[in-house]
């Protein structure tokens, strides 16, 4: 949410210091489309030393749909 709010010239460091995943998360789901596609054109890669860990948090959320 940082790379989100600083590309709509918001506040950075509060996102920054958010530790509560469900506000976060709030916040990825009002992302518009071109809002999300500008975040995710800022990163060229992401890593994680384990595949399914992110994929779960990402379910436990809400931002993906489980299969």
């Amino acid at each position: 949410m940082a790379s989100a709010r600083c590309l709509s010239g918001g506040d950075v460091r509060g996102a920054l210091a958010e530790t509560d995943a469900e506000v976060l998360a709030g916040e990825v789901r009002s992302l518009s489309d071109d809002a999300a596609k500008a975040v995710r054109a800022m990163f060229a890669s992401y890593a994680c030393d384990e595949f399914d860990q992110p994929i779960t948090d990402l379910v436990d959320l809400g931002l993906l749909a489980a299969e």
